[in-house]
């Protein structure tokens, strides 16, 4: 037997599996409670799922999500000439390429999912999990609680309000995903439990979602319920018109009464000064509030785009649009961001890394559509993702989640949970078929 060989052997022994697995569910667990151990439980996970591109080269350098990340890492590099040529004295001495690279994590541990949509469910409800645990050891947690109910702005000590209340809503997307996958459970006493523990869940989410106060994530939520008919169209070619009457009526009711709590309706009406200058066109005077410094960020980038639309101008622009801003005084010039991620990828990248990005958005919600041709399961699969990026694509609009640790984290395993039917089928389909 030759190294080779055996080396392959040990790879597709069934121990292995469980070991990356147990890496795969640990990194999802313990990315928010224990960063330290999530960082090290990724890296670890990686080192040992290197074998996949030796040992199924050939069907991965087809797979359209090595593509596109093959084409992630040609756009920096691109990119970062291009700031040589006419940013010398800003641009790297050597392009980054993780910076898009890393969103392509999903692949190792879609891997190891092996297309089981078991571990889907236990690689998301530990992400689930994961975050409470977070909520709870990061922060006073009764202290929280309490100035949560008396209406003030709480984080629980998960980086900052916006990152919280992004992962309350993805753990939101996910349990009423699980909670409709209950009907398969096989005993009622199992059914009642899970049904009773997702509830729970689903109740702590919702209310982070409120007390963190994040504008971003409530009209994010509001899109996905707004289109969930329409999503649901594409997947099933047909929709139940009580089911759509009865999402929007409860869609209404739930905006009429939450609109009826005092905070929430301070929280909402801040910034009418903010959006009377947006509207009217004065743009120039734009105040610097949570809105203002984002639209004016914004405009600031816009320049920079106009000048190097295709290529971008190199991930060191990012903080040179801001730094380079007359708007921008004091403690702001601080910001290294363009809170839109959108945005930041276009100035960094130009078009072309923007489109590589949506091509990888277009991809996932594709593979599924394919899938489910072959496996009715898949269907639910397929809607989830439909609203997942509907929700990412929409919060990046108003955060860097997709340049961040959390945000990359989340995307990840999110994505991992739903491209693993497509990358398991592509490696172990006959050589003589095809999907």
């Amino acid at each position: 037997m030759t190294s080779m060989t055996y080396a392959q052997k040990i790879f597709s022994s069934k121990n292995f599996e469980k070991t990356c697995l147990f890496f795969v569910y640990l990194y999802s667990l313990t990315v928010v409670p224990f960063e330290h151990i999530g960082e090290v439980s990724r890296n670890i996970l990686i080192i040992l799922s290197l074998p996949i591109i030796f040992i199924h080269h050939k069907r991965l350098l087809k797979d359209p999500m090595v593509i596109l990340l093959g084409l992630a890492i040609a756009a920096q590099t691109l990119s970062w000439v291009n700031s040589i040529i006419y940013l010398p004295d800003f641009a790297n001495q050597a392009p980054k390429i993780d910076r898009l690279a890393k969103l392509f994590t999903f692949i190792f541990i879609a891997y190891w999912l092996k297309g089981k949509e078991k571990r889907t469910y236990i690689l998301w409800s530990l992400f689930t999990v994961g975050f409470i645990i977070g909520c709870i050891v990061h922060s006073d947690f009764t202290n929280e609680i309490t100035k949560a109910l008396s209406g003030r702005r709480v984080d629980f000590s998960i980086k900052n309000a916006q990152f919280t209340s992004m992962f309350a809503s993805t753990c939101l997307l996910i349990l009423v995903f699980l909670l409709s996958r209950t009907k398969k459970l096989k005993t009622n006493i199992t059914r009642v439990l899970s049904i009773s523990t997702i509830l729970l869940a689903i109740a702590f989410s919702i209310f982070v979602i409120i007390a963190s106060q994040s504008r971003q994530a409530w009209l994010t939520l509001m899109i996905c319920m707004l289109t969930l008919p329409l999503l649901h169209i594409i997947v099933y070619k047909s929709t139940n018109k009580k089911a759509v009457i009865s999402i929007y009526l409860v869609l209404v009711m739930g905006i009429i009464a939450l609109s009826q709590i005092d905070f929430i309706k301070k929280r909402a009406l801040k910034e009418q000064n903010t959006w009377y200058s947006i509207f009217s066109g004065n743009v120039d005077h734009i105040p610097m509030s949570s809105i203002g410094i984002r639209m004016n960020s914004w405009l600031e980038a816009s320049q920079w785009i106009k000048e190097r639309p295709i290529l971008g101008n190199g991930p060191e622009a990012i903080g040179l649009v801001i730094q380079q801003s007359e708007k921008f005084q004091g403690r702001l010039k601080g910001f290294g961001h363009l809170h839109n991620y959108h945005i930041e990828v276009l100035v960094s990248y130009g078009l072309l890394g923007l489109l590589i990005i949506y091509a990888m958005y277009y991809w996932l919600a594709k593979s599924l559509l394919i899938r489910q041709q072959f496996d009715s399961n898949i269907r639910s699969f397929s809607l989830f993702s439909l609203v997942f990026i509907t929700f990412w694509g929409c919060i990046n609009f108003f955060e860097t989640f997709n340049g961040r640790t959390y945000g990359v984290f989340t995307h990840n395993i999110i994505f991992a949970g739903l491209y693993t039917f497509h990358l398991t089928a592509s490696i172990t389909k006959p050589k003589n078929r095809d999907l």
